[in-house]
């Protein structure tokens, strides 16, 4: 049995990886699959963990999370953000067991990540194109009057189960692994043919998803990783052609910013009073507004929070005292990961959230592995403009891979 589950374990990392992009059900039964073949295979190792100072600060990070669940009044939402973290716990310790795999198929992986989110974008196309064909190409949602195309944002995504905003992220770091691949693979132009379709693809894909502020941020990690790239590792042409590929990319990306913006309004303007439709909420005013009205719910309920599951609550007594219906009506959180741990966990849990981040960027410069630096800086900032740190589908990808680059230890960039 042992062996048998020692065989099985490489499968069961491949599935974990192949379900990320899909709903959450297919994902929690492919880490389920992963933790059982890695229990029953006996690929215990302690010391590496003890080695690993981002899973030491994710260990720090769920203890103070979980005492904040002990003076929040909402103990079954304080509950499901713990679920939601626990991949903070899983992956550091299931992912020791990468020491037995070959180096040949560690390589692989994040090859394999490019194809799983290739495959299900191009799957939430065709289920788009089949409710086009027999329901029309705009879809009104009965509970908002919302009306949305089959082909974009969150329409787009229902049809495979996930979040608009992570799929966006998703994508954005396949376009960092093809063009990494790009510069470090030594091959003539010919043969790399099929990185540079699916760099076009998918920048396609960020663009109709129009996550924009998710877009944003690959822009930015774009124009650190051309700034910083090394000499030596391409020849002066291949730089040369990167110094306008990564720049139009960006600019590609930033489109679905703007295209998400009414030209007519005033880009940071709001008024908490505004209501649909007869409103001029975007991306940018949106979130200026919640985090307005986030910041003087975290002033009031300082050092330590109000505890892990009360956040949101808190916040809709803030937004009606503002008159703040908008997002009274669609309780949102305050889209910012650093607001909204002051927020629930006060001072302690915001230094702990920067600690994790300020010791995984330490690490993945000291291996010197620009994929890494970029997984942890896409993060970062996408950390400013939602809460993924709380959500179990985006914890479960960046725990994954964060621990993945840990523990393989590539003193170079990966290679597809």
């Amino acid at each position: 049995m042992k062996k048998i589950c020692q065989r099985l374990f490489p499968i069961a990392i491949l599935l974990v990886i192949a379900t990320l992009p899909l709903n959450r059900v297919a994902n929690n039964i492919g880490i389920s699959f992963l933790i059982l073949t890695w229990l029953l295979g006996g690929g215990w190792e302690i010391k590496q963990i003890g080695r690993n100072l981002p899973a030491l600060a994710g260990f720090l990070f769920i203890i103070v999370c979980s005492i904040g669940v002990l003076y929040s009044q909402n103990i079954g939402e304080g509950t499901k953000t713990l679920e939601s973290i626990a991949p903070f716990l899983i992956f550091p310790v299931i992912l020791t067991g990468l020491k037995d795999l070959p180096a040949r198929f560690l390589e692989q992986i994040p090859k394999f990540f490019v194809w799983s989110v290739s495959g299900a974008t191009l799957l939430a196309l065709l289920i788009a194109l089949m409710r086009t064909i027999s329901q029309g190409l705009y879809y009104t949602y009965p509970e908002n009057g919302v009306v949305m195309n089959n082909f974009v944002y969150h329409r787009l995504t229902s049809g495979i189960g996930i979040h608009a905003g992570f799929l966006s992220l998703f994508v954005c770091f396949s376009i960092l692994i093809i063009i990494n691949d790009l510069i470090t693979q030594h091959k003539p132009l010919k043969s790399k043919w099929l990185n540079f379709f699916l760099l076009i693809y998918l920048t396609v894909i960020v663009v109709i998803l129009k996550s924009g502020m998710v877009a944003l941020s690959l822009s930015i990690c774009l124009f650190i990783y051309s700034i910083f790239l090394p000499e030596g590792v391409i020849g002066p042409r291949w730089r040369n052609y990167l110094k306008l590929i990564i720049p139009l990319i960006a600019f590609i990306s930033l489109l679905s910013v703007l295209i998400k913006v009414d030209l007519n309004t005033r880009l940071f303007r709001y008024d908490f009073s505004w209501m649909p439709p007869n409103d001029n909420w975007n991306a940018v005013n949106l979130r200026l507004a919640l985090w307005d009205a986030s910041a003087e719910a975290i002033i009031d309920h300082q050092p330590f929070g109000v505890g892990t599951g009360d956040g949101v609550d808190v916040l809709m007594k803030y937004y009606k005292r503002a008159n703040f219906e908008f997002a009274f009506y669609n309780k949102y959180h305050s889209h910012n990961q650093y607001l909204f741990t002051l927020l629930c966990l006060g001072i302690p849990g915001l230094a702990t959230l920067l600690l994790f981040f300020g010791l995984s960027f330490y690490t993945s410069i000291h291996q010197k592995n620009l994929l890494y630096i970029m997984l942890i800086l896409l993060m970062f900032f996408f950390c400013f403009t939602d809460i993924p740190m709380v959500r179990n589908k985006t914890v479960v990808f960046f725990m994954f891979f964060l621990h993945f680059f840990q523990y393989t230890h590539l003193a170079k960039s990966m290679k597809m």
